[in-house]
C-alpha cells in the first residue's frame, strides 16, 4: 500500500509548494504595487516651495506636499523626490529621470511646445530687487546696468518683454539697454547682488521672499504675472492623469489649503 501512497504524497507536497510560491509571488507583486511612487522633480533651494534640509535630509514646502497629494490622488503610494535646478529640470524630465516636474516651473507658450502642463496651482509675479544703498527705484534707473537672473528661469524673458512695453528696450540701441548676467542658483544670484557684481536681480516673488533683508527692496512695479504648473513630457500617458488629479486637488480645496499653510 505504501508503494501507491508515496506518489500521491509527493504530488500533494509539490502542489503545496507551488501554491506557496504563487502566493508569495502575488504578495510581492501586491507589495511592489503598493510601494510604487511617482518620481517628481522638485527644487531643493527655495524655502516655502521646495527646500532640502541638509540636517534631516527631508524636503519641505508647498510643492513637496502638493506632489505627494498629487501622487496619492493618482493611485501611487506617494511621491519620490529628485532635486532639479532651473538649468537641468527640462533635461531630467526629457531623459525620464523624473516623471513630473513641480519646481516653480512657469507655464509659458514656449515651454508648451515641449511639455504638457497641468492646471495652474500657483500665481506669482516677477520682481526686481535692488540694494537700498543704490537708491534705484524704477526700471529706468537700470538703463545700461547689469541685471542678474538664474540661468534657465523665465525672469529675463519677462524683464525684456516688460521693458519693451515701457519703451525702455530699443531694438538697435547705440549702447546696451541692459546687460544680463546669469547665475546657477538663487543663492549665487543673491550673493552677486550683495557684492555689487550685479546692480539688480529679477526673480519670482515666491522665491524672492527667501532672499530679502533690511538692506534690500522691491521695485513698486512688478513685471509679468505667471502661473506654476506640473509638467510632463509632451504627449506622455501621464499628462492627462496629472492634469485630472491636479484639477481634483484644486476643486476639493487641497491646493488652497496647502498654499495657505506655506504662504
Amino acid at each position: 500500500m505504501k508503494r501507491y501512497h508515496r506518489p500521491l504524497a509527493l504530488l500533494a507536497a509539490i502542489i503545496l509548494l507551488l501554491t506557496g510560491l504563487v502566493g508569495s509571488a502575488q504578495a510581492e507583486t501586491t507589495a511592489s504595487a503598493e510601494a510604487k511612487r511617482l518620481v517628481v522633480g522638485v527644487r531643493a533651494d527655495i524655502v516655502g516651495f521646495g527646500y532640502l534640509n541638509p540636517t534631516t535630509g527631508k524636503y519641505y514646502g508647498l510643492e513637496i506636499d502638493l506632489a505627494d497629494a498629487l501622487a496619492k490622488k493618482m493611485g501611487y503610494a506617494g511621491a519620490e523626490y529628485v532635486t532639479v535646478t532651473a538649468g537641468d529640470r527640462e533635461a531630467k524630465l526629457a531623459s525620464g529621470e523624473v516623471q513630473v516636474l513641480m519646481a516653480c516651473y512657469t507655464i509659458t507658450e514656449r515651454r508648451k511646445e515641449t511639455v504638457d502642463f497641468s492646471p495652474a496651482y500657483y500665481d506669482d509675479y516677477t520682481y526686481i530687487i535692488v540694494q537700498n544703498s543704490t537708491l534705484f527705484s524704477e526700471p529706468l534707473d537700470l538703463k545700461g546696468l547689469t541685471i542678474g537672473a538664474v540661468a534657465g528661469a523665465n525672469n529675463d524673458v519677462s524683464f525684456r518683454a516688460n521693458m519693451r512695453e515701457m519703451g525702455l528696450l530699443e531694438e538697435e540701441p547705440k549702447e546696451p539697454n541692459f546687460i544680463f548676467r546669469y547665475s546657477n542658483s538663487y543663492a549665487e544670484l543673491s550673493e552677486a547682488l550683495e557684492e555689487g557684481i550685479i546692480d539688480a536681480m529679477c526673480m519670482d516673488g515666491s522665491i524672492a521672499k527667501g532672499h530679502m533683508n533690511d538692506e534690500r527692496n522691491y521695485f513698486s512695479k512688478t513685471l509679468d504675472s505667471m502661473q506654476y504648473g506640473a509638467a510632463t513630457v509632451k504627449g506622455s500617458p501621464l499628462s492627462a492623469q496629472v492634469a485630472e488629479a491636479m484639477q481634483a486637488l484644486i476643486d476639493d480645496g487641497t491646493v488652497a489649503r496647502l498654499t495657505d499653510k506655506w504662504d
